[in-house]
């Protein structure tokens, strides 16, 4: 039985339940290429006609001359995905191009992509000659590289690749491995944990790397040649798998610095005031450095170590220099206060490791600042920086997809607007360390080409999310950009507030959205594509939503061309309380539907901005749940008021005998006028008991309302005491329902 508990939690965990983790772009080929150069790539997937362009976030590459996409054998991949197209084109690297990890996506004519991944190298590449399966697994069937640097762009499946060099004396030898660093697959196991060994001529280990402080799970290896003569470098698995793992590995003679360096956040961040740099370079070491401070003034610090490759574990504690108490002490980060605000929880960064807090001193003077490793360990490579900087206000967007294992997911993310219609999306808010503005902001967009129009409702202080509308002229071509939605208060801002925007694509994700490797941007990637076949818009309600009641909204789609398929739509952000039930679905040849908002007896009395989101059902069954080969646009925003119901009822316990009739009767509190008459319809009545006659109607003076019941002879006893009353009030020709009191109801022998 405990055996079958856990499988039972693994297949609900991985994400079984949701539907297959589809994405455009699944795999690229090659992995990367030479800056400077021209290479020829193959994108495979699934809803790739048609590809415009390709949008990368970084500059520097651009890709040219698509071909049609063709059908290739399927493939079937983790979780339920597909691979059934490729498309070739040329990404054209320029001489400057910043190296590294590239994320894109492509522009189809109706979609815009998930995101991918492109690594671009200073060295040349050699791609790894081995044409069957262990030609060169041994150290003496080794590949001869020609001199100079290079980077080798190979794959593993279960076997080891040796490559041989030669290095005189005092040379260096270094080496870093992309694995899964360079990955763009979505899901995996342990077979991408790679592993780098330094052989001489003779096939003895000389220096080997599993993991490293800066790779993380990639390796990389630096050492000087002890004599002249040949070294071979061997790539393998940690753990030897039969399944296939890309790799690009980087063979010259600097000084080793990993090629992702510089994927990260670009956000321009504030110099700090302060900074403190050393080395733990012994066991138990502490360094300790003065700080004067100023009470009621906040400090930001951040702790740089492991983030630049140190094996160092910080810790970090402040305290007065007049006191043995330490004010404050602090280990590892929460992703909540780290800079990678727009990932999963269940990231695993190396970044996470260092400290990062906002402190404010409880007096003016004279501090310590202590630094030392968490486990007591050190050594000469144990480095670090502290910065400490004035807090300042900072709230911060991030598009992010809470659906299983925080996946892709362009149904709720991508910013993709057809041609003369429009789309919504769900922005967050987060704020950043140290931030104390809590009023009203304003939602604000740079870089939107021309006949592109965000709209976006005023935040509330405190709201954590907002929805956003693109709209898209009808005369507009269909382009991308890069663009900034960001937020700034509304009115008189405070000296100093900044804001940014950030996405994180998860890629080698296992269940859990414990993702190996993210990607992070700063800017969010727009995409005007070519005119829907459908709108859908909304007749706005003309009444509130009230409290324990429902509200229906008319919902008309027109139909483009000879588009008779089926439309489904529902809100993807609603206020607090307020809720909207499962997608709705217009059938083939329809043109309207009602959708039914509710709201509970607490839900705040509000006015909000709401917007339907709708999308085709016709793409590939494996891209239901992330959106991936569907259509979608949005209706306009319309504004859903929540109220107080017109009444409030209460009721006395009552009691009623079986075989016998009774009343049940409730009291009438008025809370807001009505004309005309309410009809009454009595619910959770017990199996046995019915309402006789027809239900009493409600007036606006009526104090009370009776009920006449029977219960027949085979009703079960005892109390009851879900009764309650749902009361419809015709309003500027509208019904409003409202459900409303909670009555007892105890049936006698």
């Amino acid at each position: 039985m405990k055996h079958l508990f856990f499988f039972l939690a693994l297949y609900l965990s991985a994400g079984a339940v949701a539907g297959p983790v589809q994405r455009h772009i699944e795999r690229v080929m090659p992995r990367g290429g030479q800056r400077g150069t021209i290479v020829e790539v193959k994108l495979q997937g699934v809803a790739l006609e048609n590809v415009r362009e390709a949008i990368f976030y970084r500059g520097g590459v651009k890709a040219t001359h698509f071909s049609a996409a063709e059908t290739i054998q399927t493939r079937g991949l983790m979780h339920g995905a597909k691979i059934m197209q490729e498309v070739k084109c040329r990404f054209e690297i320029a001489e400057d191009c910043p190296v590294g990890v590239h994320p894109f996506r492509l522009r189809t004519d109706r979609e815009l992509t998930t995101v991918s991944t492109f690594c671009v190298t200073p060295y040349k590449i050699i791609t790894e000659a081995e044409s069957s399966h262990q030609q060169n697994d041994l150290a003496s069937q080794a590949e001869k590289l020609q001199p100079g640097a290079v980077t080798i762009a190979g794959h593993l499946r279960g076997d080891t690749d040796c490559f041989l060099f030669h290095r005189n004396a005092g040379e260096r030898i270094s080496i870093e491995v992309d694995s899964v660093w360079l990955t763009e697959v979505a899901y995996g196991d342990a077979e991408n944990d790679l592993a780098v060994d330094i052989l001489n001529s003779d096939g003895k280990l000389i220096a080997r790397n599993d993991d490293s402080p800066l790779h993380v799970q990639d390796p990389m290896l630096t050492m000087i040649a002890p004599n002249d003569g040949d070294y071979i470098v061997r790539v393998r698995q940690s753990v030897p798998l039969n399944s296939e793992v890309q790799y690009l590995a980087h063979i010259h003679n600097n000084q080793p610095q990993p090629l992702h360096a510089a994927i990260e956040d670009n956000n321009i961040k504030p110099m700090p005031d302060l900074v403190f740099s050393g080395t733990i370079n012994e066991k138990f070491k502490e360094n300790v450095y003065p700080l004067k401070v100023k009470e009621g003034q906040r400090y930001l610090i951040n702790v740089v170590a492991r983030t630049d490759g140190s094996p160092l574990d910080p810790k970090i504690w402040i305290r007065h220099k007049d006191s043995q108490r330490i004010e404050i002490e602090r280990d590892d980060t929460s992703i909540s206060d780290s800079r990678f605000y727009s990932a999963s929880n269940s990231i695993q960064r190396k970044e996470l490791l260092d400290p990062r807090f906002m402190w404010e001193p409880k007096q003016s003077g004279d501090y310590l600042l202590g630094v030392t490793d968490m486990r007591g360990l050190g050594g000469p490579d144990s480095f670090y920086r502290v910065e400490v900087s004035p807090a300042h206000d900072e709230i911060n967007t991030y598009l992010f997809a809470r659906v299983i294992d925080s996946m892709q997911c362009p149904r709720l993310t991508a910013l993709a607007v057809p041609q003369g219609n429009r789309w919504t999306v769900t922005l967050n808010l987060k704020e950043g360390l140290g931030n104390s503005y809590r009023g009203e902001l304003e939602v604000f967009a740079t870089g939107l080409p021309d006949g592109v129009e965000l709209i976006a409702p005023t935040v509330a202080a405190g709201q954590t999310s907002v929805p956003v509308q693109l709209v898209a002229a009808k005369n507009i071509l269909p382009q991308s950009a890069l663009i900034q939605i960001q937020v700034r208060p509304k009115g008189n801002p405070p000296p100093g507030f900044v804001s940014h925007c950030q996405e994180s694509f998860p890629f080698l994700s296992h269940s859990g959205g414990r993702a190996w490797h993210h990607v992070v941007v700063d800017r969010y990637a727009l995409a005007v594509t070519e005119a829907a076949p459908f709108t859908i818009d909304v007749t706005p309600p003309q009444i509130a939503l009230i409290r324990n009641g429902s509200l229906d909204v008319e919902v008309h789609l027109t139909r483009n061309g000879d588009f008779q398929g089926s439309v489904d739509f529902q809100p993807e952000w609603l206020p607090g309380g307020v809720s909207g039930g499962p997608a709705i679905t217009i059938p083939p040849g329809e043109t309207s539907a009602v959708y039914t908002f509710t709201a509970g007896g607490g839900t705040p009395i509000s006015s909000s901005k709401v917007s339907l989101v709708a999308t085709t059902t016709d793409g590939i069954d494996s891209g239901y749940y992330t959106g991936v080969d569907r259509v979608r646009a949005a209706t306009q925003f319309f504004e859903i008021t929540v109220a107080d119901p017109h009444v409030n009822l209460k009721s006395q316990p009552t009691a009623l005998r079986r075989g016998e009739r009774g009343q049940f009767v409730w009291e009438v509190e008025h809370r807001r006028p009505f004309e005309g008459t309410a009809t009454t319809e009595l619910l959770g009545l017990p199996k046995g008991v019915i309402a006789v006659g027809t239900s009493p109607t409600l007036t606006g003076d009526q104090s009370e309302l009776v009920f006449e019941l029977e219960a027949d002879d085979d009703t079960l006893l005892g109390p009851y005491t879900e009764l309650s009353c749902e009361v419809t009030v015709l309003e500027s020709g509208q019904k409003i329902k409202q459900r409303l009191g909670r009555g007892v109801l105890r049936i006698d022998p």
